[in-house]
């Protein structure tokens, strides 16, 4: 099981912690959070909001 004290240790090396950072960008379907995505998000909240 990982911990938190094992995620800290993990990413004491910082190469790490970018290797794992650009495959999450990298990784199929994943996108940057921009205004299209912001504006999206805020009108599902406002559909939910609604209901």
């Amino acid at each position: 099981m990982l911990s938190i004290a094992s995620l800290k240790a993990l990413y004491q090396r910082r190469p790490t912690l970018y290797e794992h950072q650009q495959w999450v960008k990298e990784h199929p379907g994943i996108k940057p959070f921009d205004v299209t995505s912001q504006t999206a998000l805020q009108e599902m909240f406002r559909v939910q909001a609604l209901a």
